[in-house]
């Protein structure tokens, strides 16, 4: 039997998205001692407010052996008090991580035929799981010349009549940048007439000088809006999976049809609770970054003397531009990786190529580590230009 003519053709022809945070790849072939820099999550780690959730609900052991609860009114609420934005019940939805959520729009938005309008370099997600969905993709190219920023504009004079949904990354994965509210707004505003979707990944908001500038607020506006929140970045949940969205009630009624049940464990659950209610985490976690984003621009800039590009951001990792060595992205990580740092090689994202790298920003002691061996690099990287 030939499984392969079984296959729906845009199975058939799907690419795997190349994701970030391969440490445990890493660490089975050169040591546990090896620093994840290409997953960027805060660098204090998991939120105590989650682990302590976490661990009482361990403890009581008494709803480990139920099905999990996906509508229960206490992790409702936890979300409704957070944002203390007017949504109610019927506006949130859970997912087992964000990128269920991303699949489960597309799944239940798009098919043959529609067209989809995202800008890139951008999270591989919104253009997989659209083409899986039948979808056909239109890309905004973000130039590096104009520091990857988002021309608000570019993309409302490049919907068609078929465009059905644009995917916006805010601030953006991998180039760090926060949209402006006003320009948000525009766009708002232009798709609603339009009766476009417009899908707004916030996973990165939290570390930004203005978590206030979320699209949430905008909800009961904008109907035509769905919003899309993580629990990895800030507050450590990678291993824990789970994420959730929110959207107008309509929108929330259909996803919900088409999700798959008890998709959200109640450790997970408990774990959002606390990790919500752990406001220490965030001030903490949001000074951290600061004071390291400065301290990281102001090393390399030295160790470098002007040669490398780094990008400003918005949160918490850097775009690099390291072609003036005269090295890729693919030999640059593995270099840094025979150092026990793992960095993120950028020539899997559409939009950039061989020439950069992303790092995340982490604490003093493993920022340290990570300048030492980046230097190291560059230094073996002139030697051995130099030799040529």
């Amino acid at each position: 039997m030939d499984i392969r003519k079984l296959v729906r053709s845009e199975i058939k022809n799907a690419c795997i998205v190349v994701h970030g945070g391969e440490i445990f790849e890493a660490m089975e072939n050169h040591g546990n001692n090896v620093i994840d820099f290409s997953a960027n999550i805060s660098p204090l780690g998991i939120s105590k407010g989650a682990l302590n959730c976490i661990y009482n609900s361990i403890k009581s052991k008494e709803n480990i052996s139920r099905y999990p609860n996906i509508n229960s009114s206490e992790v409702i609420k936890s979300i409704i008090d957070f944002f203390d934005s007017g949504i109610t019940k019927e506006n949130i939805i859970f997912g087992n991580g964000s990128v269920e959520l991303i699949r489960l729009f597309c799944f239940v938005f798009l098919s043959k035929g529609d067209r989809v309008l995202i800008p890139v370099p951008t999270f591989g997600e919104y253009e997989f799981s659209s083409k899986i969905s039948g979808a056909q993709c239109d890309f905004i190219y973000l130039l590096s010349e104009n520091d990857f920023k988002l021309n608000i504009d570019e993309i409302i004079n490049s919907t068609t009549k078929k465009t059905k949904a644009i995917f916006l990354c805010n601030p953006n994965n991998p180039t760090g940048k926060l949209i402006p509210r006003p320009e948000l707004i525009k766009l708002l505003d232009f798709a609603k007439q339009k009766k476009i979707l417009v899908f707004v990944d916030e996973a990165f908001i939290d570390f930004t000088c203005s978590p206030s500038k979320s699209a949430v607020y905008s909800i009961t506006e904008y109907e035509n809006l769905f919003v899309l929140r993580s629990l990895t970045k800030m507050y450590g949940l990678a291993g824990l999976r789970i994420g959730f969205g929110i959207g107008s009630p309509e929108i929330i009624r259909y996803m919900k049809n088409a999700s798959i049940p008890w998709n959200v464990n109640y450790l997970a659950q408990k774990a959002l609770i606390g990790a919500l209610e752990d406001k220490k985490h965030v001030i903490k976690t949001k000074e951290t970054i600061l004071n390291e984003k400065v301290y990281i621009f102001k090393k390399l800039h030295e160790l470098s003397d002007a040669s490398l590009k780094v990008f400003e951001t918005d949160c918490n990792f850097l775009l690099i531009d390291i072609s003036k060595y005269g090295i890729n992205s693919i030999l640059f990580k593995k270099k840094m990786l025979e150092k026990g740092i793992l960095i993120r090689d950028c020539s899997s994202f559409r939009g950039l190529d061989n020439r950069y790298v992303r790092i995340a920003i982490k604490n003093r002691s493993e920022n340290r580590k990570m300048l030492s061996a980046f230097k190291e690099v560059i230094k073996e990287v002139i030697k051995e230009v130099g030799r040529s």
